[in-house]
């Protein structure tokens, strides 16, 4: 939450005003209150996805039954062969993890090129980049959206500064509906939730103005309640404004009715806006692209059915062996038999008054046939088959196939489907790659060491 610092640069000669009247600020008091307006209409905008992801991290968290029943109250067994699928997707994802190498345009470029591969990945090491994109790939299989966050973050070794990259919780941030680009939003806005006490510390203007300006989405906490009261949404906003032809991003925060930062405020500090690429710091991935909208498809979405068919199927299974494997009775009131000892089997011998078919009755229960274990088994090769997780993908041999080269074939053929995934979640990091080197020719201002192991 700390106010990113700018190294001051002389922008060019302002008017002066023809009075002595205070000037009307770009973002004052009106502008936040529009600002929120549209915060509240872009979520309006997400709320359906966002209730889309919340059921889909019940599925992940194998609790698909407690989501049905809507109170977390049902007991149900669950199965996890969705979970399974993808983690082993995940695992494709993560053998196949990238690493930044630049490549020369040109003659001259050489050299330039062999630093930036040697440097980049250190940035990304001290960034534990791997861990962000475990995450974001993760969350991408499961809900077909993840986002990167690439910034500039001036508190880092001890006020230098740094990059800063991470995962942006998709409930977090808001972007114009219907757009397919995030870079094409009039707006986009990044909200997290801070600790009342730790906001009026750091910006002590808030004292006694702190309130809510949105209602964030929540996901169903394991932990079961959990309290929010104690904190306020601090909005940062980003969006764009043109200068002599020029497009700049500009950077506003504030909490509440109270402006913290603003860029377009004080443009003598920033002449190029918040960060000179002049891109939202935003890099969204998608699993399966769908039209029309920024979200994709995970394999949630489109395994889930099957799922809850799995799930059904094993409830009547395993209830109709449990009434197998337990026995029950009729017997009228007057039967004169002794429950506790026609109950206790350790008990040879149990004594009625009279022994005819209406003294007790078994009630019998249908034994399933063949035909639903295979129903069964269908649901599930069905499962591996519309995720792409064959059991040839995992090193398993189809039945009947033992050649060594007739394996590998089917190995090659089912990957296909991993490495159209990889190649998605390359593109988002390559737009990451690309953020970075321009925070680098923008921040790195003074010499800095890197220590790079020899190949």
């Amino acid at each position: 939450m700390a106010i990113f610092e700018r190294k001051k640069k002389v922008a060019p000669e302002q008017a002066l005003p023809v009075d002595n009247k205070t000037p009307v600020l770009p973002v004052n008091e009106e502008t936040l209150k529009k600002w929120s307006e549209t915060l509240r209409k872009y979520h309006d905008g997400k709320k359906r996805a966002e209730a889309k992801i919340r059921s889909n991290e019940e599925f992940w968290r194998v609790r698909q039954w407690n989501y049905i029943d809507g109170n977390g109250t049902n007991e149900t067994p669950s199965t996890a062969w969705l979970f399974t699928c993808i983690q082993s997707k995940l695992a494709d994802v993560m053998d196949s993890y990238p690493t930044a190498n630049f490549r020369a345009r040109q003659e001259d470029d050489k050299a330039e090129a062999k630093m930036l591969s040697s440097i980049a990945p250190v940035v990304f090491e001290q960034n534990d980049f791997e861990k962000t994109y475990h995450d974001v790939s993760e969350y991408t299989l499961k809900n077909g959206i993840g986002i990167y966050g690439t910034f500039w973050d001036s508190s880092k070794h001890n006020g230098i500064g740094d990059i800063s990259i991470e995962q942006v919780d998709v409930f977090n941030l808001f972007w114009e509906p219907a757009v397919t680009n995030i870079q094409k939003s009039r707006y986009v806005f990044n909200v997290k939730l801070e600790d009342n006490s730790v906001i009026e510390q750091v910006y002590p203007q808030t004292v006694g103005h702190l309130k809510k300006t949105i209602e964030l989405s929540k996901y169903l906490y394991t932990e079961g309640h959990v309290d929010f009261s104690g904190k306020s949404p601090v909005v940062d906003v980003y969006y764009h404004t043109y200068s002599n032809g020029r497009k700049l991003l500009q950077f506003a925060k504030y909490v509440g009715d109270v402006l913290l930062v603003s860029t377009e405020n004080e443009p003598e500090r920033y002449p190029d806006g918040w960060y000179a690429h002049g891109l939202f710091p935003f890099t969204v991935t998608n699993l399966y692209h769908t039209e029309g909208t920024l979200f994709g498809m995970g394999l949630v979405d489109i395994a889930r059915d099957t799922q809850l068919s799995i799930d059904l199927i094993n409830e009547a299974m395993l209830k109709n062996t449990l009434m197998g494997a337990s026995p029950r009775y009729m017997t009228p009131y007057d039967s004169g038999i002794n429950e506790d000892d026609f109950l206790d089997w350790r008990k040879p011998v149990v004594k009625v008054p009279n022994i005819d078919e209406k003294t007790f009755r078994p009630i019998e229960s249908t034994p399933l046939n063949g035909n639903y274990m295979s129903f069964l088994d269908s649901q599930i090769e069905s499962i591996k088959y519309i995720t792409s997780n064959q059991d040839a993908n995992n090193g398993i041999a189809p039945s009947g196939i033992t050649a060594a080269s007739a394996i590998a074939a089917l190995q090659e053929t089912s990957g296909k489907n991993s490495r159209s995934i990889n190649k998605t979640f390359y593109r988002a990091y390559r737009e990451v790659v690309y953020q970075v080197i321009e925070l680098m020719r923008e921040f790195y201002k003074i010499p800095r060491w890197f220590r790079i192991i020899p190949d």
